[in-house]
């Protein structure tokens, strides 16, 4: 566990050198700075790792061997052309597992990367807020879906810039890696251009009654889910019967409490009159955007609190929060600073557990030259 609070310890060191020592560089060119030399260490983390950390990195390395000793490997994991294709290319090139690995790390820190930088207003709290909010561990677990939703947040990056047709292929790379994908592809469509205060109202209204109404029905809702995703029976099955008050659940129900007192603040300060804030007309648009999937994300997780597994999907959502979370505090000018600490500290709190718990498998963290 200790490598971890290592590399966070040089995060913080790059963002003093790259965005606080005085330089010649523009503060453009110190965020690119500090984003390149934070995520090539969570990269270099995520590729160094042995097959032991994250607890579905074997069984995804023992599928990329299938792939590559069959001629027919469309079918190995199911529904999954794109990646079947992916590891049949990967392997044709470099027939190791390492190969695999590391290939995955570069998609998912790159993107991740570059997300943060086109939609964040504070790229360090936000490199933060990724580690915390366990984010980074698990994506050294479900690489396969962190691989998908990487695609997805480098389709919203680029849909910003009206390059619709990259957009669209992104999104449907996204969908071969990893079908359930399908459920975010029709955020897309919203970029912070075209998300307006009638937008935003109607998300909110659309997730107090998906609180409501999934509370009353969601087995039958989670039954349909099921036959569309027939692998994501055993999340269920393993799901039900479990208590509330289990402590991960419960645990669940307080992050998304604070996830969504967060969003909470985000709509009293989006529905403030202009310059309360200090916020341009673009911020105040961006803010819009970041809201709408993080809507989602509380209203998910308040439905399905008694689906801990389930809620891995909400994950597509829930990585918003890594640019709404700075987003918001950048709007208390006076004091940032305390809330900043507040929110990580907050975070940490259930970040450490969980690394305690070894949830995701990623404690112990070993080198793969130490397997």
């Amino acid at each position: 566990m200790a490598i971890y609070f290592v590399v966070v310890g040089l995060i913080f060191a790059l963002a003093f050198f790259s965005l606080y020592i005085k330089s010649e560089a523009g503060p453009e060119r110190r965020k690119k700075l500090f984003l390149a030399g934070a995520f090539f260490l969570l990269g270099l983390l995520m590729a160094l790792r042995a097959s032991s950390v994250g607890t579905d990195t074997e069984t995804y390395s023992r599928i990329f061997y299938k792939i590559g000793a069959t001629s027919r490997f469309w079918d190995i994991v199911p529904s999954a052309p794109v990646y079947n294709l992916y590891n049949k290319i990967v392997f044709f090139i470099w027939p190791d597992d390492r190969a695999i690995i590391v290939l995955n790390a570069l998609i998912v820190s790159v993107s991740v990367a570059v997300f943060i930088y086109n939609f964040s207003d504070d790229v360090f709290v936000s490199t933060l807020c990724y580690v915390t909010m366990y984010c980074f561990f698990f994506s050294m677990n479900g690489t396969r879906q962190y691989v998908a939703l990487s695609l997805l947040l480098l389709a919203a990056c680029v849909l910003r810039r009206k390059k619709f047709v990259m957009g669209l292929l992104l999104a449907s790379l996204a969908v071969g890696v990893h079908n359930t994908a399908l459920i975010f592809v029709p955020f897309l469509l919203a970029t912070p251009d075209n998300v307006s205060k009638k937008t935003l109202r109607i998300f909110v209204a659309a997730s107090v009654i998906l609180v409501i109404f999934f509370s009353v029905i969601f087995e039958e809702a989670l039954g349909l889910f099921c036959r569309l995703f027939p692998r994501y029976l055993v999340y269920v099955n393993n799901a039900i019967g479990r208590s509330v008050f289990d402590a991960g659940q419960g645990r669940n129900i307080l992050l998304t409490v604070f996830y969504a007192v967060i969003v909470a603040v985000g709509l009293l300060i989006e529905s403030r009159p202009d310059g309360t804030f200090g916020l341009s007309a673009a911020d105040r648009q961006k803010l819009r955007y970041l809201l709408l999937p993080c809507l989602i994300s509380v209203a998910v997780g308040l439905a399905a609190a008694q689906y801990i597994n389930i809620l891995r999907l909400r994950e597509y959502f829930t990585i918003y929060f890594i640019c709404l979370i700075p987003s918001i505090i950048q709007c208390f000018k006076k004091d940032k600073v305390i809330l900043n600490i507040t929110a990580q500290l907050t975070l940490l709190i259930p970040c450490v557990v969980q690394l305690i718990e070894k949830k995701s498998g990623v404690v112990p963290y070993l080198f793969f030259w130490q397997k």
